[in-house]
C-alpha cells in the first residue's frame, strides 16, 4: 500500500490504534436493540438546570427500544420526547421544563488494562435562525464517573477525540451529549461515533 496513503488512513479517528487489531467496541458497528448486547447500553439521564452537578452514573437510566413512525428507524427513546440515541446519532432534550436530559452511550468493559478511546462528534442544528437552528450541544465523556473529556459544539462543529485511559472490568464509559449550558434544547443533537481499542505504545 502507498505509504502517504497508508498515513492518510490511520489519520482517521479509530482507525490507528486497530491496525492490526480488533476493536474492543464499536458503537456504530455495535449498535443493536439490545441492551448490553458487545457491552453497550443506552440511556438517559436528568442533570441540573445548567448541567453542572455532579455525574453520577448509576442515576442513568436504560431507554426503550422502539421505531419511529414516518421514516420507521429504529432507535432508543427515553420517555420524554425526541430525547433519543440511534446507531450514529444521539438528541438531548429538555425535562419538565427546568432540567437537562442527556442521552448517554455506555460501554462496559469486560477486562482489566489499558485503552485508547477514539472518535468524533458533530453537532446538527443550523446556525442562525429558521428551520433546524439551534444554539449547538456538549460532548462529555466519563470513565467510572470521572471527567475524561468535555466539549462544546456550536451549531455544525466538529470534535475529535482520543483519550487514553486504564479501565478495570466493569469500568464503564459513558458518551453523554447534552444540551449545553442552560435550557435550550432546540434542534440539540450530534453524529456520534467511537472506537475503544487496546492502547499501543
Amino acid at each position: 500500500m502507498n505509504r502517504l496513503l497508508l498515513s492518510l488512513i490511520l489519520s482517521i479517528p479509530g482507525i490507528a490504534h486497530l491496525a492490526g487489531q480488533s476493536p474492543l467496541a464499536d458503537s456504530v458497528g455495535g449498535y443493536s436493540g439490545e441492551q448490553g448486547k458487545q457491552g453497550w447500553s443506552y440511556l438517559y439521564y436528568v442533570s441540573s438546570k445548567d448541567g453542572t452537578g455532579t455525574y453520577v452514573p448509576d442515576d442513568a437510566r436504560p431507554m426503550k427500544w422502539a421505531a419511529t413512525s414516518g421514516d420507521a428507524k429504529e432507535i432508543w427513546l427515553a420517555p420524554q420526547p425526541w430525547l433519543s440515541l440511534s446507531r450514529e446519532s444521539a438528541k438531548s432534550r429538555v425535562v419538565d421544563d427546568c432540567y437537562q436530559g442527556w442521552a448517554v452511550r455506555r460501554w462496559t468493559s469486560d477486562q482489566d488494562g489499558e485503552i485508547e478511546i477514539r472518535g468524533s462528534a458533530k453537532c446538527t442544528a443550523k446556525a442562525g435562525e429558521g428551520d433546524e437552528a439551534g444554539d449547538g450541544v456538549l460532548l462529555r465523556i466519563f470513565v467510572d464517573g470521572k471527567e475524561v473529556f468535555n466539549k462544546p459544539l456550536p451549531p455544525q462543529a466538529v470534535a475529535e477525540f482520543q483519550i487514553p485511559t486504564p479501565i478495570r472490568r466493569g469500568s464503564k464509559v459513558d458518551f453523554a451529549i447534552t444540551p449545553g449550558p442552560g435550557l435550550n434544547a432546540l434542534f440539540d443533537g450530534a453524529h456520534f461515533n467511537a472506537t475503544i481499542g487496546k492502547a499501543t505504545k
